[in-house]
């Protein structure tokens, strides 16, 4: 699951609107936080064994980038609803990304990443469980060359079992593994369609990509 929800509040008649929180382990099971309220309720919906990452607004930042005292920082996060996140999902990792990184894209509110592997507990600290955020601060990242080893994983060689002519009868010709498309959608493009054969011009070979 990947949730970038809208950020911030919304007003009616001057006072902050409170959105349910559902299955909410918290007394009350409310905020007025637009994207805390999208991200766990939707959340709830996710498999036992699911994984999720979040894109949530920093709740210590501002549109000018700025983030606050490190004292203030932590008091922004002492708030029933990152309580409740830890009390139902494991979250394995916490992070801010200051605004500056994306700002010429047109907005510069620093962010929350959020990391969730498994609809469970967090463990507690002392057991190899997630420092929470109100009591040490998340990191900081202030660029992009920082935070690239986080999001680029070396693409490892795929490794096929040979498949002897006599087990595919065609001959001499190199074992290809079909391409699988996602979400029950044959490959084509159109969900429950059948395959688009490819199209090979005459007098040549189509090869494995």
């Amino acid at each position: 699951v990947i949730i970038n929800p809208p950020f911030g509040a919304r007003f009616i008649e001057g006072q902050k609107e409170s959105f349910p929180l559902f299955r909410s382990t918290i007394k009350r099971a409310q905020t007025s936080s637009i994207d805390l309220a999208i991200a766990l309720n939707t959340l709830e919906a996710m498999a036992p064994n699911g994984k999720a990452v979040l894109i949530l607004g920093s709740k210590t930042g501002s549109q000018s980038n700025k983030l606050g005292t490190p004292e203030n920082r932590l008091r922004s996060y002492e708030r029933a609803e990152y309580l409740d996140l830890f009390n139902r999902f494991n979250v394995t990792d916490f992070f801010t990304i200051d605004g500056s990184m994306y700002s010429k894209m047109g907005a510069g509110w620093p962010v929350d990443i959020v990391v969730i592997d498994g609809k469970r507990s967090t463990p507690p600290a002392a057991q190899g469980g997630l420092v929470r955020p109100w009591i040490s601060a998340p990191r900081v990242y202030n660029s992009w060359a920082d935070l690239k080893p986080l999001i680029n994983e070396a693409r490892k060689p795929k490794v096929t079992t040979p498949v002897t002519p006599a087990a595919t009868g065609v001959g001499n010709l190199p074992a290809v593994e079909p391409a699988v498309a996602g979400g029950g959608e044959q490959p084509g493009g159109i969900p429950g369609a059948p395959a688009r054969p490819e199209v090979v011009p005459q007098g040549q070979r189509a090869e494995p990509a």
